[in-house]
């Protein structure tokens, strides 16, 4: 419009200059000839010579300005069209993009039967970052699904690619009791226990309060509450957290989610969302269910034009560890461009790193296993110690002797430390529940479930579809999540479909693994008839044959596989409670009695949170990923307080060829 009033203005002085230059030189003329004195004739010349210079400089002027400002007037053409409607089904507008011809390009290479073509298409689409509002909204309404997911799985790209479906849904309508209504539409005769009885629980009326099923026990794990919890939840907005729990248990059977869909769950779920904007806990329990329908490539296309590809976008850039690890996983669940050999994140399975599509083939898994009442988004943290920015800079500057400046506080070393040593790799951090006591389980279980054997058999069969024992394995464990691993690999051992899964493990660190068991256990076996210890306390038992007989197989294994291993103990007591510190796996338990020990000088819960990327721990366990992956082929540094160890790189005769083959 600008431009428009310009121009006009230009023309319109133009000819008004080229009238008034003509008017003057009829005047010079006629006064030249009936001028009688020379005065007149001065006159008249220099009102001639004036009207001719200010003509000049006017149109001067104007060719200037015509060249140093140049505005896009097709923007004028785009901004007709008004807001947008999104489109229920993936069509293509051409008369939209006369303007965007290069887009529109790129649009249909994102189609292509060519894989390589599809995604250096999507590529080139997400580094878009100088268009107008309207281009961007054009563009968008011409997204297929696999385009918008791959956009959604790309750094930085620009949230106006990802439209949100707007809610046709009536306000005055309560979205809860809408929920609730598709919460009794389904069976819960073929479910699980957990599932059941969380279900029964939301149908019930409000009582005020959260079964204890939908809290974290203040534990010896130093977990405590989970980041996400909202301590000022209302009565009805907590009853909201049992429902969502409960719809995310049956969201993962594939018939349910499918009764979720076709009763309209997916748009009560965005309604609620956009009303409870600033509630992350809620947030994180609606990410959960859509994560689990994310497990059935059957809904993935109602997923997406729902509107929550954007949702799940803005999601991944959250401060909030658990919104943004689970937003990842069900993108990378959505995502099947990226992964030819269908990976899929369970619920207990977090995709730690790479966050977004990597242009980098990945060559190994390091898979991170917590202990006893540890939690996969809280165990892997730094050292409370180092919480506050002021500690980190003051131990940075009287103990720290690296370069590093990692003045910020993190939740998940792995995420932040070793995501960014080692690029190549792919991240995952592995979640399950235990409890210490019977008197207040987290969930009813049978006894059965509540065994190391069992829960070992249900993670590996979660890993296996995430895609674990294609490439080479490393495990970080913590307490017993030792346990479970090596309860894991030995049943591998004897399973010939399962054995890829020993045959890829190239090394173990054990973080105060209890190989003989806890003072844990025998705290609560002197206080059974208090504390009614639970299964997972009771098979910590010192000297237990259930752990005798685990840990016989587990060397026989060794003997056979020589797998590396690494194992720390802790030197210092952990506060249990009530003014008491134990030494809960003292150096004989977590001596493996294979491969390199190293006592640091901690407690139990802080032989796994570094205190700083120079630490001990940390450059240890950064030594052993790197040396049995044979990852960036040089001498390794390692850091340790004011002294410096390099070791030698002696690996290639076991390291397989094809880990460096690219």
């Amino acid at each position: 419009m600008i431009t428009l009033l310009v121009r006009s203005w230009s023309t319109y002085t133009h000819q008004w200059v080229l009238l008034k230059t003509y008017q003057q030189t009829q005047a010079f003329k006629t006064l030249r000839r009936n001028a009688s004195t020379a005065k007149e004739y001065i006159y008249s010349w220099w009102l001639w010579a004036g009207t001719l210079l200010l003509s000049g400089a006017v149109v001067g002027e104007m060719y200037w300005l015509n060249q140093f400002i140049k505005l896009d007037t097709s923007v004028i053409d785009l901004e007709k069209a008004g807001g947008y409607i999104y489109l229920p089904s993936d069509l293509y507008f051409h008369q939209i993009m006369t303007q965007e011809d290069r887009a529109m390009t790129l649009l249909q290479a994102a189609k292509s039967d060519n894989r390589r073509k599809r995604l250096a298409a999507v590529e080139a689409l997400a580094v878009k970052n100088n268009w107008f509002d309207s281009e961007y909204r054009s563009v968008a309404q011409c997204l297929d699904s696999r385009t918008k997911i791959g956009l959604a799985r790309s750094r930085n790209v620009d949230p106006r690619f990802l439209l949100i479906r707007p809610q046709g849904i009536d306000t005055k309508v309560d979205v809860c009791q809408l929920l609730l209504q598709v919460l009794q539409s389904l069976n819960i005769n073929d479910v699980n226990l957990y599932t059941r009885h969380t279900t029964l629980a939301a149908l019930k009326p409000p009582t005020g309060r959260v079964p204890t099923e939908m809290t974290n026990q203040l534990d010896i794990s130093g977990d405590g509450l989970d980041e996400d919890t909202d301590l000022t939840l209302q009565p009805e907005d907590r009853q909201i957290m049992i429902l969502l729990e409960a719809l995310s248990q049956h969201a993962q059977i594939a018939s349910h989610s499918e009764v979720i869909i076709s009763t309209g769950g997916l748009d009560y779920l965005m309604k609620l969302y956009t009303s409870r904007f600033q509630s992350v806990g809620l947030h994180c329990m609606i990410a959960k269910i859509i994560a689990n329908i994310s497990l059935h490539s059957d809904l993935h296309y109602q997923i997406t034009q729902s509107g929550w590809v954007g949702v799940l976008a803005s999601w991944m850039e959250s401060d909030n560890m658990r919104l943004k690890l689970t937003a990842s996983k069900t993108l990378a669940n959505l995502d099947r461009d990226t992964h030819p050999n269908k990976e899929l994140y369970d619920e207990a399975v977090y995709l730690c790193h790479p966050q977004y599509r990597n242009p980098e083939e990945v060559k190994a898994d390091i898979v991170f296993v917590h202990g006893l009442l540890g939690s996969a988004l809280r165990t892997w943290r730094r050292a409370d110690s180092m919480r506050k920015r002021e500690t980190v800079i003051e131990y940075q500057q009287t103990q720290c002797s690296c370069t590093h400046q990692h003045t910020e506080y993190t939740e998940c070393w792995p995420k932040t430390w070793l995501a960014e040593d080692c690029k190549p790799v792919r991240i995952l951090l592995v979640d399950y529940n235990t409890h210490l006591s019977e008197w207040s389980p987290k969930y009813p279980i049978e006894d059965t479930r509540g065994t190391l054997e069992h829960r070992s058999r249900e993670m590996l069969d979660k890993l296996k579809l995430a895609g674990l024992g294609q490439r080479p394995i490393i495990w970080i464990t913590h307490s017993m999540g030792g346990l479970m691993v090596k309860e894991i690999l030995t049943q591998c051992e004897l399973d010939s479909v399962d054995c890829e899964i020993v045959d890829q493990t190239k090394g173990v660190i054990f973080y105060s693994t209890p190989h003989h068991g806890s003072t844990l256990a025998k705290l609560s076996s002197q206080a059974k008839y208090l504390l009614q210890p639970s299964v997972d306390v009771k098979e910590l038992k010192k000297d237990s044959p259930y752990l005798k007989l685990l840990h016989d197989k587990f060397m026989t294994l060794l003997e056979v596989r020589r797998t590396p291993c690494l194992s720390f103990s802790e030197t210092l007591p952990t506060s249990v409670g009530l003014g008491v510190k134990l030494h809960l796996v003292p150096k004989e338990s977590a001596d493996l009695g294979y491969g390199e020990f190293l006592q640091v000088t901690t407690n139990h819960l802080n032989t796994c949170k570094p205190e700083c990327k120079c630490s001990q721990i940390y450059q240890e366990t950064l030594y052993f990923i790197k040396d049995n992956l044979a990852i960036d082929f040089i001498d390794k540094l390692i850091i340790i307080g004011s002294k410096e160890i390099k070791k030698p790189l002696s690996i290639i005769n076991r390291v397989p060829q094809s880990i460096f083959e690219e």
